[in-house]
């Protein structure tokens, strides 16, 4: 099929490392790095005016490679999977499991996150007890990063919503344009255990799940670190 860097994110190309090809492979016009074995140029083919080019390397060593780049990644995300730094909490009468008390307790029913009164820095989230509701909201500073950790084997992510808490600017997951890039970017999916993500909209971000199967039903602007990816959408 079609390869197209960079449509979202500055125009710029980027380095691609192909191992080997079933079929054929059309790289758009940026400038990219593309390292593959001579076997497997046979079958790229780089569109004219590009400026890119080919760097040659046997397939263990891309392998090797990429083998070293996802074992990085999964290295990181279990250390982010320790963090907790923020809880969606209310204050009021909750069931302990014995009798009504007062006090904070997590709300499961909350679907807003709002971070715009906290510092810029990094949020790190129990996303499994949050993101499982549909059109939840995440209002934050632009200098504000959220991690949303979920320990599933299986994840399913839905639908949600950013809005700049500086601008009022109200982004959609669903949207896939240039306007996403500054949200994507600081919106962090964690699933160091996940066999399976599924993508039930459109979402922008980044996802790391080195271990796992990620299919997108729609299209999608961000980042993904996984095992597999499919994009029947």
């Amino acid at each position: 099929g079609n390869i197209t860097t960079g449509a979202y994110t500055g125009g710029k190309g980027s380095p691609l490392l192909i191992g080997s090809i079933t079929g054929s492979l059309s790289i758009d016009g940026k400038t990219n790095i593309v390292y593959t074995t001579e076997e497997a140029a046979q079958n790229i083919t780089l569109q004219n005016g590009s400026g890119s080019s080919f760097q040659y390397r046997t397939e263990q060593e891309i392998k090797s490679q990429i083998d070293s780049m996802l074992s990085h990644a999964e290295q990181v995300s279990q250390i982010m999977a320790a963090q907790r730094t923020y809880s969606v909490m209310k204050y009021g009468t909750y069931w302990n499991g014995t009798e009504n008390v007062e006090g904070w307790y997590v709300d499961q029913n909350e679907k807003e996150i709002n971070l715009s009164n906290l510092p810029d820095g990094t949020y790190y989230i129990d996303g499994d007890t949050f993101l499982d509701k549909n059109d939840i909201k995440i209002k934050k500073n632009p200098g504000q990063t959220v991690v949303f950790n979920l320990e599933s084997t299986a994840v399913n992510l839905k639908r949600f919503e950013v809005v700049d808490a500086q601008t009022g600017q109200s982004v959609s997951s669903a949207n896939s344009n240039g306007d996403v890039y500054p949200y994507a970017s600081t919106v962090i999916f964690n699933m160091p255990n996940a066999e399976t993500v599924n993508i039930e909209s459109g979402i922008f971000g980044v996802l790391i799940a080195p271990n796992a199967t990620v299919s997108i039903g729609s299209t999608s602007s961000g980042w993904i670190v996984a095992d597999t990816v499919t994009n029947p959408g």
